[in-house]
């Protein structure tokens, strides 16, 4: 939720979602961006820029690790609005 709040400060006009995933018992960030970045998925015609910021491996802006994506059909998508 703090990445979030923060990538609200710096990017204010762009859609920001929470991304549960059940399956791992985990969230993920997203963040709607013109720049395609390693870890881009379409979600309602959107290309939202992937991120994880909890870990338990850093990874860059823009990635997620791995394993995460293989369940991305049962992903609960929450769009924030602020």
């Amino acid at each position: 939720v703090f990445l979030v709040g923060v990538l609200r400060e710096l990017f204010r006009d762009r859609p920001l979602y929470l991304i549960n995933l059940p399956d791992r018992e985990h969230i993920i960030a997203g963040i709607v961006l013109d720049m395609p970045m390693r870890d881009t998925v379409e979600y309602e015609g959107r290309k939202i820029v992937l991120m994880d910021a909890t870990g338990p491996t850093p990874y860059p802006f823009g990635q997620i690790p791995p394993q995460l994506l293989d369940a991305n059909d049962r992903w609960v998508w929450s769009e924030l609005h602020f």
